[in-house]
């Protein structure tokens, strides 16, 4: 294995139905136990009914948990869009962060919405990185 070990996986999917903001807040709170003991960054971007996933963290437990979130029932036709080693994680330290796009009760859950993370997500969004790319063509495309 080459480097640190590091990995970055993106996918997009579509919601299997109407999802809440209340099953979304449930799902964020299992995600980030979960990867939170698995040692694995992810952010969550949600617009107009669809999801963009970023996981990452050591390659194995990636590869692992994407197999797990597309048996999830809340994801359908997930597309992975990018899979990269990496030398850095975008989200270190954020188990799961959510992105939220829509009604106010979605963007009530948002994780980016203080001044310091509203910076550090614009941060991440300038970087020309593979990663960035994805997600800043994926908000463009769904909002």
């Amino acid at each position: 294995m080459e480097g640190n070990g590091l990995k970055c996986i993106i996918f997009v999917s579509s919601a299997m139905k109407e999802i809440t903001p209340i099953e979304i807040k449930g799902w964020a709170n299992q995600a980030g136990e979960l990867n939170a003991a698995l040692d694995i960054s992810h952010l969550t971007i949600f617009a107009n009914g669809n999801v963009l996933g970023l996981l990452e963290g050591p390659a194995e437990v990636v590869d692992n948990r994407f197999e797990e979130l597309k048996r999830h029932p809340s994801h359908h036709s997930i597309i992975k869009i990018l899979s990269t080693r990496i030398d850095y994680r975008s989200f270190e330290g954020f188990p799961f962060v959510l992105k939220a796009f829509g009604s106010e009760e979605f963007r009530a859950l948002d994780g980016f919405r203080t001044e310091p993370m509203k910076e550090y997500f614009e941060e991440f969004l300038d970087l020309d990185s593979p990663a960035s790319n994805v997600v800043r063509n994926f908000i463009k495309s769904n909002t």
